[in-house]
């Protein structure tokens, strides 16, 4: 394995190469040849060629681009051919359409619901992945989807499917809290969704007598169905012949698979062990199962899904399925889907362009040949840093009326096409808009009249430093080393902890979401003295310094690349001996020996997908996206009232009088600007000018004058720090965020600990929980909570806000009537990981864009300590 910035080249099994040459070669009526120039050494030239013929001559392959070949066939040069690289031997690898694969970008793992999206339109594929933090608050059919899984899943582990047991599972679903969290979201009842769930239960009822070994009806545990003879991975096809199919064993639900090899990643509803009888054979399988809860239609799009989750079982962990079968659990009928070769080869096509896609959001327009012409290296550099990027062309949309119209991403397709392409319409390198249908066109202007141009360029400039900054971090590494590094090279660079053994029993906890396990180091010498790593002393809950701490999210992995991902997990504890984690499935049937790697999840932040998210809520159509726009984007002078007696109720004067008395004179300013402001309120203060403690009274305050508040900064830390000073006053508030990442002195204020006082059980208990508490606090990335999905509250107050990022502090500003914006200008600004993203002002808080209104910027000016 070899290592280039943050691309690791290596050769084998999970090989990865880099692309230094290309060479199209035409065969005359259409057909041509790729010829590429491929390295596993990032310091040396070219080490093989590879040819890609048929279909995959037309693969979007790059320069510079990292390919994986998977089955590519070795063979001699032609007579007179020449091979494209000098330090070649003469044989290449061939990729045609009969034998092998070549997977774009391979480190970049697409789900199957996202490449499944680009079956009838890339470009929504596209939005939806880069879009993905946007808020949509799901449907109605959708929670109905995902309760039906699990009452499924609750029902395969009992190995139960009578009526009493899919009533019982579906009521321990129903109470559970991330359930009740939805149905908040949409209004509906216990009630009104299991009346829903009920018209399932005796059609999945027939589906286990009919098809499960050992079923109620033993003699029709087995039932024909039709499929291709041959059922290999790399040949579906072949004559159909009746045969009987019985499920023997259900397990492994909701299934991780990521797969380094295709660049796929996956949650397979259900492994099945099944058996399939044709005449005197009896081949036993293990296959995915998938789950569909819409009408029996045998869809492109739910075909292609088992294809790829069949594709992604294709590995050392499973062995080799070959077919997978589609449920539908409102008919109870099954049926077998084939993964053939043809099906294979035009999904990971697809999933290349989405990638290519994805992965190449920016355009650099080339260099003039006067600019580049007999420049030394230094020139050319300075050359290149004076280019002017652009975001680079999606796919062609779907441009079907009736399809667009109802399509999730019709508002991001709207403002990329109004901002982005028409501005750019004079490249070539940009669709034409005028080869579109008239009435899409008009569709597309219609959602977006409600925005100015200034809003529109606004999208531009953020949406292209979000792609350039979201292209250094995936230079910089993450997920990737999981399968490009062994355990023990990532311990040693500080990412993992690996050599973990099961210590003991998993515990599920009391919901039977998620299971309690304890880790042990591998060896005699026991601790975590071996690895160079440093317990915390001081029993504050971090773990060995430069690796995993208390409240991390952690992937759990094997040894190999074919065990990644196996589970994922939050850090509980961690002592000299162990680590403790909260897991999301048993680990128990790996066995006691099995080694385990626990590595932080660097990419779990999702900065980016935050960034954009939040700026497509900005521009969407509702008062409150206006508001702030005219507040952001136009810089609208904020408006103040006159007089304080407007705004104080008259039974809070004494009490806020009271609470007044303890602050300075620029403190005392800043309580009063913030009650008299309409729109926002800017607080400066330098280290040690009491900002903490001016952020707690104003809590108090505004909590004392019947305000809601929402509390928010970039950090746990920040907010915690907060919500301690608030506790001696008994101010009650409701800590939203995961309780492994909340300080020990506010966990009785978490959303968990109040279910648990409340014994929360139904969705109307869990509004009165979220309606009345009325100052509410979380991070800037705690957006997608179904709190957010309905209520407003009268002020967000941020803290630490200059050093956020401009669209990272939007997102909870669109719930709140008036702002407070905390911070000290002369700290560090938002970390922006890419130069050229930096140097176009990518760094520029929302805290420093507003300053230019002097009338609302408060100074606390009084310091009582230095740092």
């Amino acid at each position: 394995r070899r290592r280039r910035g943050g691309e690791m080249l290596c050769e084998g099994a999970y090989n990865r190469y880099r692309v230094v040459a290309l060479r199209d070669l035409p065969l005359g009526a259409w057909r041509s040849e790729r010829h590429l120039s491929l390295t596993a050494n990032p310091s040396g030239g070219a080490s093989l060629t590879c040819v890609l013929k048929d279909d995959w001559a037309l693969a979007p392959v790059s320069v510079g681009d990292v390919l994986h070949l998977d089955g590519a066939v070795e063979v001699p040069l032609r007579g007179g051919e020449e091979a494209t690289c000098a330090s070649v031997t003469a044989a290449v690898l061939e990729v045609t359409n009969d034998a092998g694969f070549v997977v774009v970008n391979p480190d970049l793992l697409l789900s199957g619901t996202t490449v499944t999206n680009g079956i009838r339109c890339p470009r929504r594929a596209v939005l939806s992945e880069r879009f993905k933090g946007g808020g949509e608050w799901g449907t109605r059919q959708m929670l109905l989807g995902t309760l039906l899984h699990e009452v499924f899943q609750r029902a395969a582990l009992q190995r139960d499917f009578s009526d009493a047991a899919l009533r019982s599972a579906a009521s321990a679903t129903l109470a559970q809290l991330q359930h009740l969290a939805e149905m908040y979201k949409l209004g509906v009842s216990q009630a009104e969704l299991l009346g829903e769930m009920e018209e399932y239960f005796s059609a999945i009822g027939r589906w286990a007598s009919r098809y499960l070994e050992g079923g109620p009806e033993p003699n029709s545990a087995s039932h024909g169905l039709r499929m291709p003879i041959k059922i290999t991975r790399r040949a579906g096809e072949g004559d159909a012949s009746a045969c009987t199919v019985s499920v023997c064993h259900l397990g492994d639900v909701e299934e991780s698979v990521w797969s380094p090899r295709f660049g796929l990643k996956g949650k397979v509803d259900a492994m099945a062990t099944v058996r399939i009888h044709r005449r005197a054979r009896c081949d036993g399988k293990k296959v995915p199962l998938e789950l569909k809860t819409g009408k029996e239609s045998q869809s492109i799009e739910h075909k292609a899904q088992v294809v790829l989750y069949t594709t992604l079982l294709t590995q050392e962990r499973w062995g080799d399925p070959g077919l997978g079968f589609l449920l539908y659990l409102k008919s109870g009928g099954m049926h077998p889907v084939p993964a053939s070769r043809l099906d294979m080869r035009e999904l990971i096509k697809l999933r290349n362009q989405l990638a290519h896609s994805l992965a190449n959001g920016v355009w650099w327009p080339p260099r003039t040949a006067a600019s580049g012409a007999g420049a030394g290296g230094r020139r050319k550099e300075e050359e290149e840093d004076r280019q002017e990027p652009r975001p680079a062309p999606l796919p062609e949309p779907i441009a079907e009326i009736f399809t667009c119209r109802n399509c999730s991403q019709l508002g991001n397709c709207a403002v990329y096409h109004r901002a982005v392409e028409e501005e750019a319409r004079g490249s070539s390198d940009v669709p034409a808009s005028s080869s579109w249908p008239v009435e899409f066109v008009s569709l597309l202007a219609e959602r977006t009249q409600h925005l100015s141009p200034a809003h529109l360029r606004y999208f531009s400039r953020w949406y292209l430093l979000c792609l350039l900054e979201a292209q250094t971090e995936q230079c910089k590494g993450g997920r990737h080393n999981l399968w490009v590094l062994p355990p023990h090279e990532r311990q040693a660079k500080g990412l993992c902890v690996c050599d973990l053994t099961l210590l003991g029993p998993a515990v599920a906890t009391p919901d039977g979401r998620f299971f309690i396990q304890r880790f042990r180091r591998r060896g005699p010498q026991g601790g975590w003295g071996a690895a160079g790593l440093t317990p915390d002393l001081e029993g504050q809950g971090s773990a060995p310094q430069g690796c995993v701490a208390v409240g991390d999210r952690v992937i759990v992995s094997g040894k190999d690349p074919a065990t990644i991902a196996i589970a994922t997990a939050t850090v509980l504890s961690v002592t000299n001996e162990e680590v403790q984690c909260q897991v999301d499935r048993d680990l128990g049937r790996f066995g006691a020996a099995f080694l385990f790697s626990l590595d932080v999840d660097e990419s779990f932040s999702g900065s980016v997908d935050t960034h954009l998210g939040n700026l497509s809520r900005l521009l969407s159509n509702t008062p409150a996206s206006a508001k702030l726009r005219e507040l952001v984007i136009d810089l609208k002078r904020p408006e103040f009232l006159e007089r304080l007696s407007d705004v104080l109720p008259v039974d809070a004067k004494d009490t806020v009088a009271q609470i007044l008395k303890g602050l300075n004179r620029p403190q005392r300013q800043a309580m009063k600007r913030v009650l008299l402001s309409r729109d926002y309120t800017l607080i400066v203060g330098m280290p040690g000018t009491g900002k903490t403690t001016t952020i707690c009274t104003l809590v108090r305050i505004l909590h004392a004058c019947g305000h809601s508040v929402l509390l928010t900064s970039y950090t746990h830390s920040a907010v915690d720090n907060i919500l301690l000073k608030l506790v001696p006053h008994r101010v009650p508030f409701l800590r939203l965020g995961r309780p492994a990442k909340v300080h020990a002195g506010v966990h009785a204020f978490t959303e968990e600990e109040l279910c648990r006082q409340h014994d929360v059980r139904t969705p109307e208990q869990l509004q009165q929980l979220y309606e009345g508490q009325r100052v509410v606090a979380t991070t800037c990335m705690g957006l997608r909570h179904a709190i957010f999905s309905r209520r407003v509250f009268d002020f967000c107050i941020v803290d630490e806000a200059s050093q956020i990022g401009q669209p990272v502090c939007l997102g909870l500003l669109l719930h709140a009537s008036r702002f407070v914006l905390v911070g000290d200008h002369h700290q560090l600004p938002p970390l922006v990981l890419n130069s050229r993203a930096r140097a176009m002002g990518m760094d520029e808080s929302l805290f420093k864009r507003l300053e230019c209104h002097a009338e609302a910027v408060v100074y606390l000016n009084l310091q009582y300590r230095m740092n």
